[in-house]
């Protein structure tokens, strides 16, 4: 990517403008490399170690009783009452 553009073209060295030529068509076409993300207003971001992140996932983990259906047998019920 072009750090320092010249103000004139004539003063481009060829990479310079294959580079501003590159820049210019994606930002034309929408495609800089650019990412946009759109936050809520109240959102706050996570400043927890993925230490702590992992052990809260393990602290909330849910497991289902033994005598609990699993997914597949809830799957073939529905299946079967269709």
């Amino acid at each position: 990517m072009v750090e320092h553009v010249p103000r004139k073209i004539s003063e481009m060295t060829e990479d310079e403008l294959a580079d501003f030529i590159t820049t210019m068509v994606d930002v034309r076409l929408g495609q800089a490399n650019t990412i946009v993300t759109l936050y809520p207003l109240d959102f706050k971001p996570d400043t927890r170690t993925i230490e702590e992140v992992l052990a809260s996932v393990e602290a909330n983990r849910w497991t289902p009783p033994p005598s609990a259906k699993t997914s597949l047998e809830f799957l073939r019920k529905s299946r079967d009452e269709a």
